[in-house]
């Protein structure tokens, strides 16, 4: 089930690439829809994902299969680390 390892990478970029916007600010405070372009890139990403896994003809290219809701829950647990980790991150920053 390479194809969970997939899309756990691209959603785990995903937040990386939201966190990223600033590297002193924290994500919480810099309003979510303040760069148009990176949500549009963003929201590409992500259906283009989905028709990988979800889309017959692509599924049979990436050889992936349907996800279920337990696998995504799981896939966005693990994923979101990046934005726990990148916080904690900045706040030492900002106290050293």
């Amino acid at each position: 089930m390479y194809f969970t390892l997939f899309a756990t990478l691209i959603i785990f970029e995903l937040f990386n690439a939201l966190n990223s916007r600033y590297l002193e600010k924290s994500i919480f405070r810099t309003g979510f829809f303040t760069n148009k372009r990176l949500l549009l890139a963003l929201s590409g990403s992500v259906i283009a994902m989905m028709l990988a896994i979800y889309w017959e003809p692509m599924q049979t290219v990436f050889k992936t299969a349907p996800l279920v809701l337990e696998v995504w829950v799981r896939i966005l647990l693990v994923s979101s680390t990046v934005v726990v980790t990148a916080e904690i991150m900045k706040k030492m920053q900002i106290l050293y």
